[in-house]
């Protein structure tokens, strides 16, 4: 039937949204002093997405949580001098393993590979949220935690997507945990 057809538009769609924008909610004092150094990706995970969208005249809904293995992501943030911007570059990546659930049918688990996870460009704090800019794409992340050696980020998936002509919506948050060298 449509099953294995609708997982893998789904799949594709899932994994094209990680480098959405979130939303500010002023809950956290960033000391932006913290970002500048090293830091290692720990744990990339999303246990609440759900999507929707029409496949064949036939209305899709369903739920879908990704967890991230096999870290290899370094992230460099380098505070600028004077008024050269802020620049991060990165290396490595990780896997992800994404479940997509669609009510009556047999959850799939598919696992996508993110071998260069955020490349490299300029970076910025405002309010509570690290702005990355990366060849003209921006990505507003939320920053959830920041210490000295700790920094928890989110970033919320609420957008539509087109594959195939045909619009998906994806609402979820995706939260990444980073380990400072």
């Amino acid at each position: 039937m449509m099953k294995n057809i609708n997982y893998f538009v789904l799949l594709l769609l899932i994994v094209t949204s990680f480098g959405c924008s979130s939303d500010d909610d002023g809950t956290l004092t960033v000391d932006e002093s913290l970002i500048p150094g090293t830091w290692e990706v720990t744990s990339v995970v999303s246990n609440d997405g759900r999507f929707s969208g029409t496949v064949e005249n036939i209305p899709i809904t369903g739920s879908f949580t990704a967890e991230g293995k096999n870290y290899t992501a370094v992230i460099t943030f380098v505070e600028g001098t004077g008024e050269a911007a802020n620049t991060y570059t990165s290396t490595g990546g990780f896997s992800l393993d994404i479940t997509v659930q669609i009510p009556t049918q047999d959850p799939v688990v598919v696992e996508e590979d993110f071998p260069d996870y955020l490349g490299s460009g300029t970076w910025s704090v405002e309010g509570n949220n690290l702005i990355t800019v990366t060849l003209d794409q921006q990505t507003n992340f939320t920053i959830t935690n920041l210490t000295t050696d700790t920094m928890a980020l989110a970033v919320s998936l609420d957008e539509e997507v087109v594959v195939d002509n045909t619009t998906f919506t994806l609402d979820g948050t995706l939260e990444i945990t980073l380990s400072k060298n």
